[in-house]
Protein backbone atom coordinates (compact mmCIF):
# COMPACT_ATOMS: atom_id res chain seq x y z
CA UNK A 1 0.00 0.00 0.00
CA UNK A 2 3.01 2.25 0.33
CA UNK A 3 2.07 3.47 3.83
CA UNK A 4 4.37 3.63 6.81
CA UNK A 5 3.24 1.44 9.75
CA UNK A 6 2.54 4.55 11.87
CA UNK A 7 0.33 6.03 9.17
CA UNK A 8 -1.56 2.78 8.73
CA UNK A 9 -2.12 2.45 12.48
CA UNK A 10 -3.43 6.01 12.60
CA UNK A 11 -5.86 5.30 9.77
CA UNK A 12 -7.02 2.06 11.41
CA UNK A 13 -7.55 3.97 14.68
CA UNK A 14 -9.57 6.68 12.94
CA UNK A 15 -11.68 4.16 11.01
CA UNK A 16 -12.38 2.21 14.22
CA UNK A 17 -13.25 5.34 16.19
CA UNK A 18 -15.68 6.55 13.52
CA UNK A 19 -17.33 3.13 13.20
CA UNK A 20 -16.15 2.30 9.66
CA UNK A 21 -14.10 -0.67 10.82
CA UNK A 22 -15.10 -3.51 13.15
CA UNK A 23 -12.87 -6.35 14.36
CA UNK A 24 -13.95 -9.94 15.01
CA UNK A 25 -10.58 -11.12 16.32
CA UNK A 26 -10.38 -10.49 20.12
CA UNK A 27 -6.71 -9.51 20.02
CA UNK A 28 -7.31 -7.05 17.19
CA UNK A 29 -10.24 -5.59 19.16
CA UNK A 30 -8.03 -5.12 22.20
CA UNK A 31 -5.28 -3.47 20.12
CA UNK A 32 -7.49 -1.20 18.03
CA UNK A 33 -10.64 -0.62 20.10
CA UNK A 34 -10.01 -1.17 23.81
CA UNK A 35 -6.48 0.22 24.25
CA UNK A 36 -7.25 3.53 22.49
CA UNK A 37 -10.32 4.01 24.73
CA UNK A 38 -8.27 3.25 27.83
CA UNK A 39 -5.62 5.75 26.75
CA UNK A 40 -8.25 8.42 26.06
CA UNK A 41 -9.79 7.87 29.51
CA UNK A 42 -6.37 7.87 31.10
CA UNK A 43 -5.56 11.20 29.45
CA UNK A 44 -8.84 12.64 30.74
CA UNK A 45 -8.07 11.63 34.33
CA UNK A 46 -4.45 12.76 34.11
CA UNK A 47 -5.52 16.13 32.68
CA UNK A 48 -7.93 16.45 35.62
CA UNK A 49 -4.94 15.77 37.93
CA UNK A 50 -6.62 12.75 39.51
CA UNK A 51 -4.12 11.74 42.19
CA UNK A 52 -4.89 8.00 42.25
CA UNK A 53 -4.75 7.65 38.47
CA UNK A 54 -1.52 9.63 38.30
CA UNK A 55 0.19 7.48 40.94
CA UNK A 56 -0.94 4.19 39.40
CA UNK A 57 0.15 5.33 35.95
CA UNK A 58 3.55 6.36 37.29
CA UNK A 59 3.96 3.00 39.06
CA UNK A 60 3.37 1.10 35.85
CA UNK A 61 5.45 3.30 33.57
CA UNK A 62 7.76 6.00 34.86
CA UNK A 63 8.89 4.30 38.07
CA UNK A 64 9.76 1.03 36.30
CA UNK A 65 11.64 2.83 33.53
CA UNK A 66 13.55 4.94 36.05
CA UNK A 67 14.46 1.96 38.22
CA UNK A 68 15.77 0.01 35.24
CA UNK A 69 17.78 2.94 33.88
CA UNK A 70 19.32 3.80 37.24
CA UNK A 71 20.13 0.20 38.14
CA UNK A 72 17.89 0.43 41.19
CA UNK A 73 16.83 -3.18 40.73
CA UNK A 74 20.40 -4.50 40.95
CA UNK A 75 20.25 -4.83 44.72
CA UNK A 76 17.16 -7.00 44.45
CA UNK A 77 18.88 -9.84 42.67
CA UNK A 78 18.32 -13.19 44.25
CA UNK A 79 21.34 -15.26 45.13
CA UNK A 80 21.10 -19.02 45.32
CA UNK A 81 23.34 -21.32 47.32
CA UNK A 82 23.15 -25.09 46.98
CA UNK A 83 24.91 -27.53 49.29
CA UNK A 84 25.29 -31.26 48.98
CA UNK A 85 26.70 -33.05 51.98
CA UNK A 86 27.52 -36.74 51.71
CA UNK A 87 28.51 -39.05 54.52
CA UNK A 88 31.06 -41.51 53.18
CA UNK A 89 30.85 -45.07 54.46
CA UNK A 90 27.40 -44.81 56.00
CA UNK A 91 24.62 -46.48 54.03
CA UNK A 92 22.05 -45.96 56.79
CA UNK A 93 22.23 -42.17 57.00
CA UNK A 94 18.85 -40.59 56.23
CA UNK A 95 18.57 -38.48 53.12
CA UNK A 96 16.94 -35.14 53.71
CA UNK A 97 16.05 -32.87 50.83
CA UNK A 98 14.37 -29.52 50.66
CA UNK A 99 14.92 -25.84 50.39
CA UNK A 100 16.26 -23.33 52.84
CA UNK A 101 14.54 -20.02 52.28
CA UNK A 102 15.36 -16.70 53.84
CA UNK A 103 17.34 -13.53 53.61
CA UNK A 104 20.97 -13.71 54.69
CA UNK A 105 22.22 -11.41 57.42
CA UNK A 106 23.98 -8.34 56.20
CA UNK A 107 27.53 -8.07 57.43
CA UNK A 108 28.36 -4.75 59.06
CA UNK A 109 31.66 -3.06 58.39
CA UNK A 110 34.16 -3.64 61.17
CA UNK A 111 35.17 0.05 61.14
Amino acid sequence: MGLAPKSLNALIGKATKEGWLKFDDPIARINHEIIPKVLDNLNTFLDARDKAVTIETAKGTIFKTYQASEGALEGQQQNVLALKIEMIGSDTAPIISGQVIGKPRELKDSQ
